[in-house]
Formats: structure tokens, sequence, C-alpha cells
């Protein structure tokens, strides 16, 4: 009470004569004609004291109104901020943000708007830098709510998805500007929340003078459940148990009933923007085994909002010392991958400039990805090279940056199969840290964060 109080005692009557006018154009307006508050007080007083009322209670437009929302007022809503946010809606937290990021209130966000969001989410990079990732982000010259909340929705590479979790902590960490702040200037900078450290070229250049990356051409060690994911270099292993209903070696056959019996019983995967399960299922039964050219790779990634982590484990065979936690579980990264035929269209990535890539997740900030390959039926050939042999692309870290790579340019005019060979020979040169190596069914390799690979089949079906 006390705090809904000082809330509406700092505000002004001009204030609620602007609500009124901007209620029309205001995109809160849900469809039951219900205004949906966007200030934590108001929030508290709908949820609480509200919430089964018919009364429509005029919500301000913007949470930036300098009148009502000094630090320390914010400082004192963010001590409930717990339990207010937990209760609302992603569209409503999406809102709530745009509107603690839009420190002018004109209903777009600008180059410094943005870019304390990205700062929040570990970008450190230049002012110059900055205005060309803005460019590429809000082509238009701004961001709008709809382009926001399209942006935080986006789990591609291209997007910059974030989870309610996210979402919620964002919203706390980012209050409104403080008053004075000047329109379009740069705010003070916020701490990132669980930082991720730098990890660029210098960075690796460190760990391989440290000795961390092994012997050149795939001398890779045996994993070893004490090391876990600790180590820095590759690791290989035998899987210590099989896929129930799909051995290891099983034919094409066996696999499609394994995943029948998997899409018909729910629950398991996960929708993709690629079709149905069925469907992809369907597209590969018809080409596997059909003596066709056409070659063809997919996924089914796992469900991991409704499996938990004991059953992850199961379905990706993790092996002893690599433990499930869906607190490092990147978003979307367990499934298993089907290919059928064989050649470029059924090379992991293929239609890039080279299939070349590192894994990285797809929620802000990017994050690269340690990763585990296991073979459960067919065999796929890897190529493996270290994290310091060629730039990532500033754009799109899971790719190389080929205009600045001496040694794979050359490859760029190659036909796909004969880039293929090449990246083989390339990767067994002694001057190079890497390497190729067969993934049998009942083994894996192991693939520390920010070792680049790449991977297609070698049987028709895998």
């Amino acid at each position: 009470t006390e705090l809904l109080g000082r809330s509406l005692e700092t505000t002004s009557m001009r204030n609620q004569a602007r609500w009124h006018a901007n209620l029309s154009s205001s995109f809160i307006h849900t469809k039951s004609r219900r205004l949906r508050t966007l200030t934590a007080a108001a929030i508290l007083l709908c949820c609480i004291l509200w919430c089964k009322s018919a009364f429509v209670v005029p919500a301000p437009t913007s949470l930036h109104v300098k009148e009502r929302h000094s630090p320390a007022l914010w400082r004192r809503i963010t001590c409930r901020a717990g339990e207010i946010l937990a209760g609302l809606s992603r569209g409503d937290l999406q809102i709530l943000l745009f509107e603690n990021l839009d420190s002018d209130g004109d209903g777009r966000l600008n180059l410094a708007e943005m870019r304390r969001l990205a700062e929040y989410n570990g970008f450190e990079g230049t002012d110059e830098e900055w205005e060309d990732d803005f460019s590429f982000v809000c082509p238009q010259g701004g961001c709008d709510i709809a382009r926001f909340c399209k942006l935080l929705n986006d789990d591609s590479e291209d997007g910059c998805f974030a989870s309610d979790e996210d979402l919620r902590e964002m919203i706390t960490a980012l209050p409104p500007m403080a008053s004075g702040t000047k329109s379009g200037s740069m705010p003070t900078a916020v701490p990132s929340r669980n930082p991720p450290r730098p990890v660029g070229l210098d960075f690796f250049a460190d760990e391989r003078k440290a000795g961390l990356y092994g012997l050149p051409n795939g001398q890779w060690k045996e994993w070893d459940p004490v090391e876990g994911y600790t180590v820095r270099s590759p690791r290989v292993g035998t899987l210590a148990r099989e896929l129930e209903g799909c051995g290891f070696g099983s034919d094409a056959t066996e696999a499609f009933s394994y995943l029948s019996e998997q899409i018909g019983a729910g629950g398991t995967f996960a929708q993709e923007a690629s079709g149905t399960a069925e469907e992809r299922l369907g597209r590969v039964l018809s080409l596997a085994g059909s003596g066709s050219s056409d070659a063809f790779w997919t996924t089914f990634k796992f469900d991991e909002s409704k499996l938990s982590t004991e059953e992850l484990e199961k379905l990706t065979l993790a092996p002893s010392g690599w433990k499930m936690d869906y607190s490092t579980i990147p978003r979307g990264y367990c499934m298993h991958i089907l290919t059928a035929g064989r050649g470029n269209t059924a090379t992991i990535f293929a239609g890039q400039e080279l299939p070349l890539h590192r894994d990285v997740s797809n929620e802000r900030p990017r994050r690269l990805c340690d990763t585990i390959l296991a073979g459960i039926t067919g065999r796929k050939r890897v190529i493996i090279f270290s994290p310091d042999e060629f730039p990532a692309n500033s754009k799109k870290p899971r790719n190389v940056a080929y205009a600045e790579s001496e040694k794979l340019q050359p490859l760029l005019g190659m036909s796909q199969d004969e880039a293929w060979m090449e990246m083989e020979k390339l990767a067994s040169r002694q001057d190079v840290i890497g390497g190729v190596l067969n993934l049998e069914p009942g083994k894996f390799v192991f693939l520390p964060f920010g070792w680049w690979h790449a991977v297609r089949p070698i049987d028709d079906f895998s």
C-alpha cells in the first residue's frame, strides 16, 4: 500500500491527461480492452487489488516518466520485482523491458538505447562496431515494439532470443533511465549478469601456447570422466549404453521404427520450423535406400520443456562425466541428426560457403558450446581444427571469417566436394592442430567450446 501510494502521489494531473490522450494508440491495449499496466506499481495494483474487478484502470504508456520514477522509487519497486514479474506473461515482460529502455519515449529504441541492452548482454565493442551491429539488427534506424518482440522471440543466429527468466533479470537490471539523463546519450554501463569471458583469437592463442590443445594430426586422448568437459582439446570414447529400441549398428528400418514410436508417444521432440517430425522422417525414409542421387539431412530436437535431465541423458547417450544441467544446456541443441544419401547436401550446414562451424548458443549473450557427437547407426566423417586456426565472423560467430583466412580463401572457388577434400588435407598438415576421424556407431567425440568442425555422412543412412 505504501509503495502504491508513493507512486500515485508522484503522478501529476498533466501526466494523467496525457495518458488518456495516448490510450487509443497504445500497444498495451489487450483484445479484451483491459489495459495492462507497465509500471511495477500499477502491475501490483491490477494483480493484487483489482484482479477480479470489471473496471478499466487508465495505464501510463511508458515507464520513463521522470516524475513517477526516481531511482530511489525504482529500487523500492525492484525489491518486490520477483513476485510481481513472476505473474506476467511473456508479452507483458517484453513490453516492460522495451519501456524501460525507451528513455526518450518516442516508441522506438535508438542507437544508444539498444546499446544499453547489448552491453548488459556482453557487447564490448567500439562505437563503430556497435553502429555496424545496430544497423544489422535494426535496418530501419530504430527498433519499434514489434521488431523488438520479434528479435526476443527469434532463436536463430540473427535473433536476440531471451527466455522469460532472462527477460525478468533484464527488467530488474535495466530500470528506466535516471532523471536528467540526456536523450540519446550513452547511459552508465550496467554490470552484465554472469558476464562471458572474451574468447577471441588472442584468448585461444594463449591456450595454444600453454599446451592445452594437444598434438597435431588428430592424436586425441581418451575421454576421462574425472576430467569431463574441463579439458580444452578433443577427446574420443566408447558409449556405455544404447538407445532403447535402436542399438548401435541398427539398419535404417530399425531406426525409422524407433523414431516413429517416439513421435507417436509424443513429448519427446519439439516443434521445428522445418515441418513436423512426421514430415521430416517421411522425407528421410523416401530417400534412404531408394538409389536416388538426392541427399538430405535433418534434426529431431528434443523438447527440453517436457523432458527431465535424466531423460535427456538417456536420449543423448551422455557419457559418464557429462552431467545434464538445465542451467547450462543451450536451448535447442539436444537432438538426433539424421542423414539420407551422401555428398554435399547431406553434409551438416551444407549451403554455407564451407560447412565448417563451431557451436554457439541461440540465446543472448552468444556463448560458445561444448559438444559431444555420438554415433548410433551409420558412419560420419568429422574434420576438426583448433579454435585459433581461423578468425570468427563478427556478425555470425558460428562461422569462419573467410575473407580473413589465408588458409581457407583458396577453397571458396572450389566445388563443395573438392573443398571438403582440401579441408581434410589441411587438417592433417604438420603445422596445423586438427585432424580427421570416422565417427563409428557406439563411439563419440567430445569437442570443447571454440573448436571448428565439419560433419558429413560416409554411409547412405546415418
